[in-house]
Formats: structure tokens, C-alpha cells, sequence
């Protein structure tokens, strides 16, 4: 089943939405047109990974994690979507363990903060709630994949997924909370 059929499923099982965010996006979307995607990267000045283009081709922005997929020209703030992504994966993994290990011995609040808009090289496509956001890396080694921020908390999605990994995710836990 394709992610199109998935969403219609989720749409079906979920007249109520009852899976966090869905009432803000009703699990509708709007595929981009070929024009609409070139403009938006035209104006991010960095072309989109492959995965990530082609899902706004097929299904565009609206449905997804948490709130949904957005893309709005006032793009929470990043200073350089096609400037150098200035981490690697290897920084993403201790940042993360550090975070936890402070989580851990202290209050929730951790002294390393970074936000998608201070950080090149990525942009917010889905709001997590509480001031948290999705991004997906455009540049570097790590182009396509997903990170998150929020809460204190800046680092690489749990496993570092690419962006099409994350949004099957998604959808799969969405549809097995809901089969049941």
C-alpha cells in the first residue's frame, strides 16, 4: 500500500483524530506542482533531497507527523537553508547522549540549545508541538536526514532516519494504534 492509500486509511480509522496533531490536518495534503516545488527551492537557494522532493510531488505538504508537513516562506527563522549543515552524525549521537546523561542528573532543561533557526544547512517542515520542530538537513553528509528541536533537545531523529523512513514511521504507528 502506498503512502497515498495509507493516508486514506488513516482517514477512514480516525474520524475523530485521535492521533496527536491530526485534527489540525485532517490527514489531507496537496502535492506541489513541478513549478512549485523548483520555486521553493529557488528561494531556499538549495535543491530538496530526493526522497523529500518527490513526496511534495506525489503528496505534497499538509498530512504527517505531529502537525504536519509545511513549507511557508517564513521558515522559522533559518538563516542559510543551503548553507553548510554543520554536523555530523557522530556529533548528532554524542549530543544526544550528553542531553540524555543531563537529563538525567538534572531538571529538564539543558544548557546546549539550538534552534532550526540558528542552524544552517536545514529547514522546519513539521511542528512538534511545544515549540519543537522537524527538520530536514539539505546539505552535507547528512542531507535527507530528519532532526529534531525541542524542549532543550537538538540532535538527529532516533536513528538518524531519512526522511522517507521517518514519515513511514509515522504512518505505521498512526495505523497500528488504530487497528486495533
Amino acid at each position: 500500500m502506498d503512502i497515498v492509500d495509507r493516508l486514506a486509511r488513516l482517514r477512514e480509522l480516525d474520524k475523530d483524530f485521535t492521533v496527536f496533531g491530526a485534527d489540525e490536518h485532517e490527514y489531507r495534503s496537496s502535492p506541489m506542482s513541478e513549478a512549485e516545488v523548483e520555486e521553493f527551492e529557488r528561494w531556499m537557494t538549495v535543491p530538496f533531497p530526493p526522497a523529500f522532493r518527490n513526496f511534495l510531488l506525489t503528496v505534497g505538504t499538509g498530512a504527517g507527523p505531529e502537525y504536519g508537513i509545511q513549507l511557508t516562506r517564513d521558515e522559522a527563522g533559518t538563516p542559510e537553508p543551503g548553507g553548510q549543515f554543520p554536523f555530523t552524525l557522530a556529533d548528532g549521537k554524542r549530543m544526544r547522549a550528553e542531553q540524555r546523561e543531563w537529563q538525567r542528573r538534572s531538571p529538564p532543561s539543558f544548557p546546549f540549545h539550538l534552534t532550526i533557526g540558528s542552524v544552517p544547512g536545514c529547514i522546519a517542515i513539521a511542528e512538534l508541538g511545544c515549540g519543537g520542530f522537524a527538520a530536514l538537513v539539505t546539505t552535507g553528509e547528512l542531507a535527507g536526514r530528519m532532526w529534531e528541536s525541542g524542549e532543550g533537545l537538538w540532535g538527529p531523529v532516533s536513528g538518524a532516519q531519512r526522511f522517507d523512513d521517518w514519515y513511514d514511521a509515522w504512518l505505521t504507528d498512526a495505523l497500528s494504534k488504530l487497528d486495533r
